[in-house]
């Protein structure tokens, strides 16, 4: 079975993810921006990365709406990781396909100026942090193996 993972990273977080993902699994890893000239509908299964905004996973409706056969999302994230949470993006973003949640963090650096002044009032974190594990992805890649 033909697999391919996308990734839309802002700060580099959830492209961490697939790239490690992608050396595990032995399946190719490319970013969103590269998706736009290709042709997604010959893979079995597509395995789709973003880090989310506002409770919205970015790029998942251009996803959606190419009609692939199987998809899986993750989802890169601050918020702590719980079933509600998980719930609640399912339903923001009107997810039918099989999600995974991973914490990832936060690059001051990378953000701009509104971003950066939204997340530190809504998150009281003021510093940058990378919370991002290799454990945190035995869950999907036991999952992937299935398919």
């Amino acid at each position: 079975m033909s697999k391919i993972i996308i990734y839309n990273s802002k700060t580099g977080f959830t492209e961490k993810y697939a790239k490690w993902l992608g050396e595990d699994l032995g399946i190719p890893t490319i970013s969103f921006k590269e998706v736009k000239n290709q042709d997604l509908r010959h893979y079995d299964t597509v395995i789709y990365g973003a880090s989310i905004l506002a409770g919205m996973i970015r790029g998942l409706g251009e996803i959606k709406k190419m009609n692939l056969k199987n998809l899986v999302v993750f989802a890169v994230g601050f918020t702590v990781e719980s079933k509600e949470y998980e719930n609640t993006l399912i339903k923001n973003n009107n997810l039918d396909s099989k999600l995974f949640y991973l914490r990832g963090g936060v690059d001051f650096d990378k953000l701009g100026f509104f971003s950066k002044f939204i997340f530190k009032k809504a998150s009281k974190q003021t510093v940058s942090v990378d919370m991002t594990s290799k454990n945190y992805l035995a869950p999907i890649e036991d999952y992937i193996k299935t398919l």
